[in-house]
């Protein structure tokens, strides 16, 4: 994820940010109205990252926690429950959907049309 944005943002052209400040921004206008949407197209990272983050979470609970999806999903499994098993994945997968449509709702809704209608 780190490597996709310092790409993003090294990405950007040094007359962008010249234009800008010769229109009259500082150094804040800068970074959210040329860096942060030339950064836009390089979210491919988040996304992944977002993907692993909630597997990781959910793999801790299985391990370590008394309550949570994981949890749920493994003692089920100790006692052959595969219709909440089942369940359990069905909501991960309804989870994870959701997720991902937030987050294109957000790059779309900041990273202007063209951005969205290109990762989506």
């Amino acid at each position: 994820m780190i490597i996709n944005t310092e790409a993003g943002v090294r990405s950007v052209g040094l007359n962008a940010l010249r234009a800008a400040e010769m229109m009259g921004a500082n150094k804040l206008q800068s970074f959210f109205y040329v860096i942060v949407p030339a950064t836009v197209p390089m979210v491919t990272g988040m996304r992944i990252a977002m993907g692993r983050s909630v597997s990781t979470i959910v793999a801790a609970e299985m391990l370590g926690a008394s309550a949570g999806l994981g949890f749920m999903m493994f003692s089920a499994r100790e006692f052959s429950r595969m219709d909440t098993v089942l369940v359990g994945i069905v909501i991960l997968g309804l989870l994870g959907l959701t997720a991902d449509y937030i987050f294109r709702l957000v790059i779309t809704t900041f990273g202007g049309e063209y951005v969205g209608r290109m990762i989506a």
